[in-house]
């Protein structure tokens, strides 16, 4: 088998010193320091992990940056309908992060349905 080496880059987009990044092993997607929340490193910061091998990680909240993350094809839906077109990156899991800029919000938001009727049984 050959092994292939994948170059991470930072999108242009995104190589904002407001922006909040943090650290991720490589060929993985989840971040392994404690309070990684609370500690976001800057774009020049996290480009010396990348420069290493390591991955990152783009956290809202910093900079009014806003990130949906659309898992479902409904979610899908519903931002391309309904909201302005964006920076957008397509997930491994053929879903897609729509990148947003909205000052006031600070902190992360996580948007919930309701269950119907039907779906509660």
């Amino acid at each position: 088998m050959i092994e292939t080496n994948t170059v991470v880059t930072i999108p242009t987009q995104l190589q904002n010193e407001s922006f909040g990044f943090v650290k991720v092993r490589a060929k993985t997607k989840k971040p392994f320091e404690k309070e990684w929340q609370k500690n976001p490193y800057t774009y020049e910061q996290i480009q010396s992990w990348i420069d290493e091998g390591g991955n990152y990680g783009v956290q809202g909240g910093y900079g009014g940056l806003i990130i949906i993350d659309a898992d479902t094809p409904e979610i899908d839906e519903i931002i391309t309908k309904h909201f302005p077109e964006t920076f957008t990156v397509k997930t491994p899991v053929n879903g897609h992060h729509y990148y947003f800029f909205c000052e006031g919000i600070d902190k992360k938001i996580v948007l919930t349905k309701e269950p119907t009727n039907e779906e509660e049984g």
